[in-house]
């Protein structure tokens, strides 16, 4: 007769292995337990308390990630987009939703227009069973108010704002003159935004819309405040230079749209850095005349002067030789489209030949090599060199003293 017991050797040997590496049976692997599916969601919706057939369920995810063994509750339509998806309650009014994602949900059940029902924030959680009970279907209300810009005096148009109760479908934009109204609401209590991408954001913490009445906010202010320009790092720039705009409400933390104007042309590149500093490159037709920062629909109300350089012109330098470590000032003549000379004009400096010297923001040159350079200005795409080198010199007695081969070799 065959014995069909596994030799005792064999099972010395897995009984040493188990735990590192597992036993290998001769009679085969043990079966493998199958990995849980994660729990659906469900409930049961009721309607004058009786079980209420044929409701549309629509679940809303903010904040949904699938789960990794089991199929894509669903596919948003932008990566910032919520996860939404529905079923219809059975003949006994129940529902369930199958594979959900783990993350907080709004959960809504639609009768029609009139009879809904709403639960906000349920918690869904890798393979624990969501069962959110009981959906008692009500008849439903409104939200009434109006959106305002009380920062903004000014602003007299709202049409489109969109007023919504985050992480649902009710939504409505409003009137020009702010008003709003979402109509057939579940009976509950929300969190009310307002957001205009021109004039920013407002919010109303908590509303409570109770069965057929309606809930009023009065007013929703919008977050926009008027911009201010309390200075400029420089006070003049030719076309394509760059200007630092220093102020207040400029709109970054909104994200609302900024726009830039020199002498009402629009700045050709404008980098918002923060609330309080834009960085604008000026356009080419610009010319002199006020600056003005407009956040959204709002221009700034003190707006500062920029004169516009559409030439730059070399002054003349009191020598053209230098020794080693002497120093020389280069001046430069700024003029406008009127050839009216601009003062301090902002221009930055430079040498051909920065081996044979350096020059300061102020056009202080300093010789720091022997051989020769040109000394150059320049603002924006607008600049002007010396139409002379600067020579520095091994020998003493300025130029009179070097004869054509010593400023050949110098150069």
């Amino acid at each position: 007769m065959l014995d069909r017991r596994a030799p005792r050797h064999v099972i010395l040997s897995c009984l040493m292995l188990v735990g590192l590496t597992g036993c290998p049976w001769p009679w085969g692997a043990p079966p493998q337990t199958p990995q849980q599916a994660p729990a659906p969601l469900k409930g049961q919706v009721f309607l004058d308390g009786q079980p209420a057939a044929g409701v549309t369920v629509r679940a809303t995810f903010t904040n949904a990630t699938p789960f990794t063994n089991a199929t894509p509750f669903a596919v948003a339509a932008a990566a910032d987009a919520p996860v939404t998806t529905q079923v219809t309650t059975d003949d006994q009014g129940r529902f369930a939703f199958d594979n959900p994602p783990e993350g907080d949900l709004n959960l809504e059940a639609v009768k029609d227009d009139r009879r809904k029902a709403i639960l906000l924030g349920i918690a869904v959680r890798h393979n624990a069973q969501t069962d959110v009970g009981r959906l008692e279907l009500k008849p439903t209300g409104h939200i009434v108010g109006r959106v305002t810009a009380p920062e903004a005096p000014q602003v007299t148009e709202f049409t489109g704002t969109d007023v919504y109760i985050p992480g649902t479908s009710y939504v409505a934009k409003t009137d020009q003159s702010g008003n709003f109204r979402i109509s057939n609401v579940a009976a509950g209590s929300f969190r009310l935004l307002a957001e205009n991408r021109y004039l920013g954001r407002g919010e109303v913490p908590s509303v409570t819309v109770h069965s057929d009445q309606e809930a009023n906010v009065g007013a929703i202010a919008l977050s926009l405040k008027v911009p201010t320009i309390d200075q400029l790092d420089v006070g003049s720039g030719a076309p394509g230079s760059w200007v630092r705009i220093v102020g207040t409400n400029f709109g970054a933390s909104e994200g609302i749209p900024v726009e830039v104007k020199f002498g009402g042309i629009d700045a050709l590149e404008v980098v918002r850095e923060s609330n309080t500093v834009i960085r604008a490159k000026v356009p080419p037709l610009a010319t002199s005349g006020p600056v003005q920062v407009k956040v959204g629909l709002i221009p700034s109300v003190s707006p500062v002067t920029f004169r516009v350089i559409k030439t730059l012109q070399m002054g003349p330098v009191s020598q053209a030789v230098l020794r080693l470590g002497d120093t020389l000032q280069f001046n430069v003549t700024a003029l406008d489209a009127a050839n009216a000379e601009v003062a301090n004009p902002g221009v930055s400096w430079s040498t051909t030949a920065p081996a044979v010297g350096g020059i300061s923001a102020s056009g202080l040159f300093t010789a720091s090599g022997y051989g020769q350079t040109h000394v150059t200005a320049t603002s924006g795409e607008t600049s002007v060199q010396t139409s002379q080198p600067v020579y520095v010199s091994p020998l003493d007695g300025g130029l009179h003293s070097l004869t054509s081969s010593a400023v050949a070799n110098a150069g």
